[in-house]
């Protein structure tokens, strides 16, 4: 069952939901995908004031790298995620991190929180406007969200999913069980109503997704140049709360 729309059956969901992760994650190969790649080069220019939390953060190989990096000490480094499999290495070095639902539960204080990272996330959210609420609380005024997510106005990916959909073929691009369609218009609109202000967009994958380890950083560079990261597969919206 993969779920395109709303529903209400999330607490039927939530049990399926956390073994396909515990599934995916044990054996997946730990790699920093494009999307983190930019966020962590962002990071490493704009060098906003902690503590970072990561909602979603899988296996945590971000918030290993911003620690290796001395952006962030240690105690500064905050994550969930839904699956043990998945945090059970990086929660023996992080303290921070550790197992939890974060549609369900929202473990810190009000303003206490410098940087939010959500990256791939909301897709696979029951209530994903709900999560920016909450987001938009703990954040201290000023604050940073770095989100991502697929955006469906990328042609040739939404191409590849009606197929993948027409043809009963999720394997093709590895739909999860909540798996929903966002552009990022939408996305804009809803983090502006929730107290969000876009500051930047950084386009990740411009070509055909299968092809993006190849995609040239110049050409990259180049069409984010031109403001064209909307289009993207995998925008970086660098958002501020007001």
């Amino acid at each position: 069952m993969y779920i395109i729309g709303f529903s209400d059956g999330y607490n039927k969901m939530q049990n399926p939901t956390k073994r396909w992760y515990d599934a995916h994650y044990a054996g997946r190969e730990r790699r920093l995908e494009s999307w983190n790649a930019a966020m962590l080069e962002w990071l490493r220019h704009a060098r906003p004031e902690g503590p970072l939390l990561e909602l979603g953060c899988g296996a945590g190989l971000l918030l290993e790298c911003v620690v290796d990096e001395g952006l962030y000490a240690d105690d500064a480094v905050h994550g969930i995620d839904q699956s043990e499999t998945a945090v059970a290495e990086i929660a023996t070095r992080l303290p921070g991190v550790r197992v939890g639902d974060i549609e369900a539960e929202m473990p810190y204080a009000d303003g206490s929180m410098g940087v939010i990272i959500v990256a791939e996330v909301i897709e696979h959210l029951v209530h994903p406007w709900a999560l920016f609420d909450r987001v938009h609380r703990v954040l201290r005024s000023g604050g940073v969200l770095l989100l991502s997510f697929p955006n469906y106005l990328h042609l040739p990916w939404l191409a590849l999913r009606i197929l993948a959909d027409l043809c009963d073929r999720p394997a093709w691009i590895v739909l999860q069980p909540i798996d929903r369609m966002y552009t990022t218009p939408l996305v804009k609109r809803r983090l502006r109503e929730r107290g969000f202000d876009i500051e930047a967009i950084i386009g990740n994958t411009y070509g055909p997704p299968k092809l993006h380890e190849w995609e040239p950083r110049w050409l990259r560079a180049l069409l984010n140049g031109a403001h064209l990261g909307e289009l993207s597969f995998h925008p970086v919206l660098v958002c501020r709360k007001r």
